[in-house]
């Protein structure tokens, strides 16, 4: 696995899209690594001490390791495991890492449109709720 990520323009103008990919990457963070390892665009750089607040909706599935996860709405710390899934939400503040002891290989996908906003409205997905409540597979 190589680690990358790309980070698409988005036109602001009107779409008929419902869901528009404005990034994409995936990283494996061995044990003991510094987090994040990788330089990212200003808007979306992420320090534990400082967390972040993004303008899109962003999808991080974890596929080894373990980590932590926090977020304003959700206003507690949640454990990260392999195969679970978390979701960001624009304008909501979070942060989150690997455990020092295991690392994590995390995939990620970053969107933007009216699907998002619909199923936020809808209560499908929600800042109170952005994790997995089990693993998506067992490891």
């Amino acid at each position: 696995m190589n680690d990358y990520f790309v980070y698409l323009p988005y036109r602001r103008e009107p779409s008929p899209r419902e869901c528009i990919a404005t990034g994409a990457g995936c990283q494996r963070v061995l044990p003991g690594s510094h987090y994040p390892p990788v330089t990212h665009p200003i808007d979306h750089c992420l320090t534990w001490s400082e967390g972040r607040i993004l303008h899109a909706y962003q999808i991080l599935f974890v596929t080894e390791g373990s980590g932590v996860f926090e977020s304003a709405p959700a206003l507690r710390r949640i454990h990260i495991r392999a195969g679970m899934a978390f979701v960001l939400f624009p304008g909501v503040w979070h942060r989150y890492a690997p455990n020092t002891g295991t690392g994590w290989v995390e995939h990620w996908i970053e969107c933007r449109g009216r699907a998002f906003d619909r199923a936020k409205a809808l209560g499908i997905i929600r800042p109170e709720k952005p994790v997995t409540g089990y693993p998506l597979y067992s490891s």
